[in-house]
């Protein structure tokens, strides 16, 4: 557990830059090295090994490195459906708060407009469809 947290930390500095300025990092005693090797510099055991161990270590973390990739990518998969979600739920309850507001409104108006039939009925079944809409809408959702 301890290396999959160390595995989604930041950096927390800067890569440092080498001679090419590109940000490789690599051993220092090899940055002035000429890197064309001749027939005779390959079949050298010495040689060999070094590159059978720079192969290692780079097939290692190529592995980590895929590892990394694909974790990133399911997570950033799972960070776009709970924004979806977020905004769902918002502009759920922006509709369900704006219903039940409506529908208090024109339920409390219609007592003023009760005497003018049947001005008065209408704004009170109209305010309560819109407040029983409100509270369906947010059962629903919910």
């Amino acid at each position: 557990m301890a290396n999959s947290e160390a595995l989604d930390e930041e950096p927390s500095e800067a890569l440092p830059q080498n001679e090419h300025g590109d940000g490789r990092k690599g051993r220092r005693s090899f940055l002035r090295m000429r890197r064309e090797l001749t027939e005779e510099e390959l079949g050298t055991s010495a040689v060999q090994k070094l590159l059978m161990d720079e192969l290692e270590r780079l097939e290692s973390e190529n592995g980590d490195l895929k590892i990394i990739h694909s974790k990133y990518y399911q997570r950033d998969k799972e960070a776009e459906v709970l924004a979806h979600k977020i905004k769902t739920n918002l502009s759920a309850d922006i509709f369900f708060g704006g219903s039940l507001t409506a529908g208090s409104a024109l339920i409390g108006w219609s007592g003023s407009v009760w005497a003018t039939q049947p001005t008065g009925t209408i704004v009170f079944i109209v305010g309560t469809m819109l407040f029983g809409v409100g509270i369906a809408a947010r059962v629903v959702l919910k």
